[in-house]
């Protein structure tokens, strides 16, 4: 067999294209806890603490801070701020999209999609967002199940599993599951049972994984998650908390009161989770080789070399092709 083919695998492999790379979105979700009675105060300190970010979901708000919320996070932005405030969540549970423009670009203004909305829950934010770094098309979900009852929670995680097999984009899906894991992983909830099992989405496991909430004595500590589905799965990301649990809880779990006396949790005792994930183009495949064409003159021995070798690379090929599909899923 021919001692060139090592060099022209490399020159093969050298000549694929590739996924178009970009400096990683950084999108956070923070539960701000509304309907616990944390303050605007609160939780516009806590929007500050997260900082940097291109993407911000704001669950658990009244509508009246969204205007506050958005000036608080814009202070960071590099562009303009682009906003969107669920309809939906009555007035303390509402779901608030904020995004920096001078990286990421929304191509449809139908955002809230009540067809995947659960019983007692704010409709989902599903934006379909385009990296202007990489040119890159995804879409950007954000889930509240804040206090919503088991079977509400079930049809939630359904509904979204529907979405994702028939949706042709990769997704980056942030979510407060209300009941989620505990942190031995021994018991977990099952509507991340229903996103997961089925392998249409994967959670993005944070490591070390931490609590996100402050409440102690609450069993599945871990509340939030970031799911990837399609092409997102095969990209590089990471998830983690966006603060210190001690740090956070202690700043923010606490009771601040004034005359006359009132009380309210001084902010966020959700804690903010940050995921960082690169967009790539999925690969186009490479084609079909030709057939080996014959050539007059060689002997019989020569000609099934010739056969061999062109074989061997036919069967290449054909790998490359099967691992590009399978990374297209």
């Amino acid at each position: 067999m021919s001692t060139r083919r090592p060099l022209l695998f490399a020159l093969v492999l050298l000549s694929l294209p590739t996924a178009a790379l970009a400096a990683p979105v950084t999108a956070a979700y923070l539960h701000c806890g509304a309907r616990q009675r944390t303050t605007l105060s609160g939780a516009q300190e806590a929007v500050g603490l997260i900082g940097r970010v291109d993407a911000l979901v704001l669950a658990g708000i009244e509508p009246a801070w969204a205007a506050s919320l958005q000036s608080a996070y814009a202070a960071s932005a590099e562009g303009e701020v682009g906003a969107v405030l669920g309809a939906t969540g009555g007035d303390s549970e509402r779901l608030l999209l904020l995004w920096d423009s001078a990286r990421l670009a929304l191509r449809d203004d139908e955002v809230e999609r009540g067809e995947y909305q659960a019983a007692g829950a704010p409709a989902p934010l599903i934006a379909r967002m385009t990296d202007r770094s990489s040119g890159v098309d995804f879409v950007l979900a954000a889930v509240s199940l804040e206090d919503t009852k088991s079977d509400g929670r079930a049809l939630a995680a359904i509904r979204l599993v529907e979405f994702a097999e028939d949706e042709p984009e990769p997704i980056v899906l942030l979510a407060n599951l209300d009941r989620g894991i505990r942190l031995d992983g021994t018991e977990r909830d099952g509507s991340l049972g229903l996103l997961t099992d089925a392998r249409i989405y994967e959670w993005r496991r944070p490591k070390p994984l931490k609590r996100t909430d402050c409440n102690l004595g609450y069993k599945s500590g871990v509340r939030e998650f970031v799911l990837l589905a399609g092409e997102a799965k095969e990209w590089e990301s990471e998830v983690a908390n966006g603060a210190s649990v001690d740090e956070w809880c202690g700043r923010f779990s606490g009771k601040c009161c004034w005359e006359p006396p009132r009380c309210r949790d001084c902010g966020p005792w959700h804690l903010p989770v940050v995921a960082r994930f690169t967009p790539a183009s999925a690969p186009s495949l490479p084609p079909l080789r030709a057939p080996a064409p014959s050539r007059p003159g060689l002997s019989e021995k020569q000609q099934i070399l010739e056969r061999i070798d062109w074989l061997v690379g036919e069967l290449e090929s054909l790998r490359q092709r099967v691992e590009r599909l399978e990374g297209a899923r």
